[in-house]
């Protein structure tokens, strides 16, 4: 037999990027085979809301929190909020996009692998003045 929890327990705490807001209950799950699991309701950080079990919700602990970067500096850039996931034109699928402030003025939308990599340390409009300005 398994360790009892305290259903409640996780109830209004934040686990990675999820807000759980209620506990639902105790239910089989869909596949029929007659697990039981509890599930709770919560919010990302667009502030939608889901439903989820308790293992998938604890699963998150192991996920990146995005929020990480914010305040960074890369180069002339410093990392403002996070987006969420994105659609990147030109590319297959989401991306995780940031909101960058460039030491220029300019706000610039920049994924996280491309910060990462580092490929990238101004908004591009730093780089044509700088051109501008040999010629």
């Amino acid at each position: 037999m398994g360790v009892k929890i305290n259903p409640y327990d996780i109830v209004g705490t934040q686990i990675a990027d999820a807000h759980v807001e209620e506990y639902i209950g105790f239910y089989p799950e869909k596949n029929g085979k007659g697990v039981k699991r509890h599930y709770y309701r919560y919010s990302d950080v667009d502030g939608e809301t889901h439903v989820t079990t308790r293992d998938n919700l604890m699963k998150r602990k192991g996920r990146n929190d995005y929020s990480e970067l914010i305040g960074k500096r890369y180069g002339k850039i410093v990392i403002t909020k996070y987006l969420g996931r994105v659609d990147v034109p030109g590319k297959k699928g989401l991306r995780q996009a940031y909101e960058c402030q460039c030491d220029c003025g300019n706000t610039v939308i920049i994924t996280r692998k491309t910060i990462l990599s580092g490929r990238i340390n101004n908004c591009g409009h730093c780089y044509r003045i700088v051109k501008e300005e040999e010629h």
